[in-house]
């Protein structure tokens, strides 16, 4: 009690003048008290800020698990929104009357393939007719005009030829 009431009375007698140095009326053994007082004082402090740093320290490590359960949540979310999504489509594939199954799609497509190739191939069989058609056009027109040009070239030897009916007498 007499620590305490050496604190207290330092607290409260901060009006009174320091004690002289040579000797105060305070008993010697009052000072070390003092200071053991005021080292538990201080070493209860410590150990509540201590406490009180363990505390933070485990909250963090809670919000790191959390944080850490969040996103696993996350992922697994992610993962059963796609399955979800892959049931609908399955079952859309399912409800559908004209849907025959995975065979007949590859039968479909096969044929898909087939009728695209056959196109191109009468496409291509067109476009070679047209050329052909086009080259023998050309080559009878060609004809054509070499046989006018070898027919007026004969009609003209042929006048040549004839002396007597280039020129007439008396006319």
């Amino acid at each position: 009690m007499d620590a305490e009431a050496g604190v207290h009375s330092r607290g409260q007698g901060q009006d009174a003048p320091p004690p002289a140095a040579g000797g105060s009326g305070r008993p010697e053994t009052e000072e070390p008290e003092a200071a053991s007082a005021e080292l538990e004082e201080l070493r209860r402090v410590r150990r509540a800020l201590s406490k009180t740093t363990q505390g933070i320290e485990n909250v963090q490590r809670q919000m790191k698990y959390f944080n850490n359960s969040v996103s696993q949540t996350t992922q697994l979310l992610d993962i059963w929104v796609r399955v979800l999504s892959q049931a609908a489509h399955n079952q859309a594939f399912l409800l559908n009357e004209d849907w025959q199954g995975g065979s007949m799609d590859t039968a479909k497509l096969n044929d898909l393939i087939e009728r695209d190739l056959r196109r191109r191939q009468e496409a291509e069989r067109q476009a070679r007719e047209a050329a052909l058609r086009r080259e023998q056009e050309l080559a009878e027109a060609r004809e054509r005009e070499r046989h006018r040009a070898e027919l007026a070239a004969a009609a003209a030897a042929a006048e040549a030829a004839r002396p007597g009916l280039r020129q007439r007498p008396g006319a």
